[in-house]
């Protein structure tokens, strides 16, 4: 038994050092916002905002908005057919730059919000689209900000990253896995270079297209029915040779994801089958392996300390290695990112929540009960591998 847990701790820390060179390389090849000047003149840019429901987030969204530094552009708001007060928020402002339009009924073969925007892009006018949600509130400086990085790279998409903001204690533990997904496993620096689509990756909450990069992919109609719909229009562009990057955003807008435990779980249930393109076994062993590898040294380390007789002193000495160079890892990404240092102490019961909300979502989608904001999303099509 002894060897067997040597062999596999073994593996996991060679396994973990790759993740630690990944994340010390992303420190460098993820793009930080700044207004150095623009190619040219200030592009004229459509900033455009779907909203469902969103009563408790749109006034403010709408007055970072409204109070940016850029020069020219204009804010276009979709009432997503909400049941709450958003359209009576949205009549209440008067600036020439917003305009508010009513979202049409939702048809058949489409996601609703890749449906909401499809409808803003067909009025936004900009040579840049900036799509981002109802729940993030953006500094004075964003828009410049972000555009100028966008224009001196020379890229047709880009995706900023927000500082997240929470409430629930569970909202703390579970929405950070966006970016320790992306940070731990995606190495920019292939990425950027190599031409295949998997390694690409955004965080809808705030994309940009140039307006010749959104219809040469096709946009959200090209992703209509896609429920995690940044990671389905970052993976279009990449197939269609299009340039892109991943922004950090942390410094520039804000965002609470979700608000409560309840909205966490369905939340992450609605997307994280999907990330696997919903094949049943790669879903099971991509989180049952970073169960593994993140819970499971901490385990060995805990029953050492009370059973020092069943767990060796080389198993207790490689789980310790194997935890640093987690905890090491997860220290790096939330001091990054502007999350609470203090989390990456508490990494092993986040890991563990995720991967429970994984299951959770490969179960809800097999039975075909998925939903989200009152919709119902329905059976979609499975695979085995």
């Amino acid at each position: 038994m002894t060897n067997f847990l040597l062999g596999q701790l073994n593996g996991i820390i060679i396994f973990l050092a790759i993740l630690l060179f990944i994340s010390l390389s992303n420190l460098y090849f993820i793009y930080n916002p700044t207004r150095r000047g623009y190619v040219g003149e200030a592009p004229f840019v459509s900033v455009l905002i779907p909203a469902r429901n969103e009563e408790d987030n749109i006034t403010a969204c709408i007055c970072s908005l409204l109070a940016q530094d850029y020069p020219c552009y204009e804010l276009i708001v979709l009432d997503d057919n909400s049941e709450d007060r958003t359209a009576e928020i949205l009549d209440s402002f008067h600036d020439p730059r917003l305009q508010c339009i009513k979202g049409k009924p939702l048809p058949s073969g489409w996601a609703g919000k890749n449906w909401a925007c499809h409808q803003l892009s067909r009025f936004a006018k900009g040579d840049y689209l900036l799509f981002t949600d109802a729940d993030t509130t953006h500094k004075r400086i964003a828009l410049s900000c972000t555009i100028a990085t966008v224009q001196r790279s020379g890229v047709g998409f880009a995706s900023l990253m927000p500082r997240q903001v929470f409430g629930a204690f569970m909202e703390k533990l579970i929405v950070p896995v966006i970016y320790w997904a992306i940070f731990f496993y995606m190495p920019l620096f292939l990425a950027y270079r190599l031409p295949f689509p998997f390694l690409s990756a955004a965080v809808g909450q705030c994309i940009v297209f140039s307006r010749g990069a959104y219809e040469k992919s096709g946009g959200y109609a090209s992703v209509k029915d896609s429920i995690d719909d940044d990671l389905a229009l970052a993976r279009k562009v990449k197939s269609m040779r299009i340039k892109w990057i991943l922004m950090n955003g942390k410094n520039l807008l804000s965002c609470r994801m979700y608000r409560g435990s309840k909205q966490v779980w369905d939340g992450f249930s609605k997307n994280l089958f999907s990330i696997t393109g919903y094949r049943i076994l790669p879903h099971l062993f991509i989180w049952l392996w970073t169960a593994l590898i993140f819970v499971a040294p901490v385990v060995l380390l805990i029953a050492h300390l009370f059973s020092p007789a069943v767990i060796s002193p080389d198993v207790a000495f490689r789980a310790a290695a194997s935890y640093i160079l987690a905890l090491i890892m997860w220290l790096i990404m939330l001091g990054k990112f502007g999350l609470p240092i203090y989390l990456a102490f508490l990494y092993p019961v986040a890991v563990f929540l995720t991967a429970v909300v994984a299951l959770r979502s490969m179960a809800l989608h097999l039975l075909g009960r998925a939903s989200w904001k009152d919709r119902a999303l329905g059976r979609v099509p499975t695979r085995w591998i």
